[in-house]
């Protein structure tokens, strides 16, 4: 079963999302955000490529599905000091 069927299948309330992005189009990060959006989901995401992509439209979609956007995460936390 592929990630966004089991966001859509799965009865949940929250989805916490904190796979790999590709910053040149936010997926799949923007995918499965949407879609648990679409499904009534709450999202909580470290994830910076969505946010900087899409921010705006995941915001107005959130609002407009009732639930919660919440995003969180350090920069550079792998990096050495």
């Amino acid at each position: 079963m592929k990630a966004l069927e089991v966001i859509e299948s799965v009865e949940a309330e929250v989805v916490v999302e904190v796979t790999p992005v590709n910053i040149q189009n936010g997926e799949p990060a923007l995918s499965h955000i949407t879609q648990a959006f679409k499904t009534g989901k709450h999202v909580v995401t470290t994830n910076k490529g969505p946010l900087a992509l899409a921010m705006p439209a995941l915001t107005e979609l959130a609002e407009y599905n009732n639930v919660y956007f919440r995003f969180s995460g350090t920069v550079g936390v792998a990096h050495p000091c």
